[in-house]
């Protein structure tokens, strides 16, 4: 569009041709079809929208208790409402795990292999059909052994790694195969008779729930037992 005045050809030459703005004939244009354009735009806009306005993260707190035959995790909302257990116990010599929802319905189980490289926590559903694995790698280190852990889907297949920081607390950040962070679970570094977990969920999607309550659950139980000399309880 101009501003300034334009000389439209008049058909009159005794007649002063008139000036008129070039927005008035604008106006008087066909107007073209943006359709498609604009449906263009649109998707475009939808897209650059889902990049930078993600989701929020779900976050969840779980809790450990010590009975009289191994631990239980009180499993809640950061918010604090109830959403479910793990009780850990001890039977001929296999660690299991028990996850129920908040009405005590059964939804997940995990049962640590007994000859296996490295710790290994098979987890299957209430039918018994497997959801998939975690899988803890021991290393050492100057200062202490540290772990961190791989998820496997119900194939064998891993879908998560764990990276590991652990110099006073305890932190996991867990990412999927192409380096996306999925979630993050911290304990901190002072914990009296119970441990708190604090979880972050960024991909509700890329790892079931059931797998991954299972690192704290599993986590505190074999540090409580590094601690004591092979019992189920941890020293504060």
């Amino acid at each position: 569009e101009f501003e300034h005045d334009t000389l439209l050809d008049w058909p009159v030459a005794s007649e002063t041709p008139p000036r008129v703005n070039s927005r008035a004939t604008y106006e008087l244009l066909p107007k073209l079809d943006l359709t498609e354009q604009e449906k263009l735009v649109s998707s475009d806009h939808l897209l650059a929208s889902a990049k930078t306005e993600a989701s929020p993260a779900e976050k969840h707190k779980i809790t450990s208790r010590f009975l009289s035959l191994g631990y239980k995790f009180d499993i809640a909302s950061d918010g604090g409402t109830k959403e479910g257990t793990i009780e850990e116990k001890v039977i001929s010599l296999t660690t299991t795990f028990s996850y129920k929802d908040q009405d005590g319905k059964l939804v997940a189980t995990g049962t640590k292999r007994l000859f296996s490289w490295g710790a290994q926590i098979d987890v299957t559903d209430a039918d018994g059909k497997p959801i998939g694995s975690i899988k803890e790698h021991v290393f050492s280190s100057l200062l202490k052994p540290y772990s961190f852990y791989s998820i496997l889907d119900k194939d064998g297949k891993e879908i998560a790694t764990s990276e590991k920081l652990q110099l006073f607390s305890t932190n996991f950040t867990l990412k999927d195969t192409k380096g996306k962070e999925i979630a993050t679970l911290h304990r901190g570094a002072f914990q009296i008779l119970r441990d708190k977990w604090d979880i972050s969920i960024t991909e509700a999607a890329a790892v079931p729930k059931s797998l991954l309550y299972m690192i704290p659950a599993y986590k505190t139980t074999a540090d409580g037992r590094k601690s004591s000399g092979g019992s189920s309880r941890r020293k504060k």
